[in-house]
């Protein structure tokens, strides 16, 4: 999976300016949130076919 870069520092600047944390630690955060995308997508999949529902919904 390729990550947008770009997306990541916005949101690591976002954090490291609402939070009172370092900036590393405002990357590592944001880092993390753009690795965890896919795989929460995933798992919401995996629980609408368990559940049986069809149409799209806001999560």
């Amino acid at each position: 999976m390729k990550y947008n870069l770009s997306q990541i520092m916005k949101k690591a600047w976002e954090i490291f300016r609402k939070a009172e944390i370092t900036f590393a630690e405002a990357l590592h955060r944001a880092w993390l949130s753009a690795k965890a995308v896919e795989i929460n997508q995933n798992r919401i999949e995996r629980a609408r076919e368990a559940a049986g529902v069809i149409e799209e919904t806001n999560t």
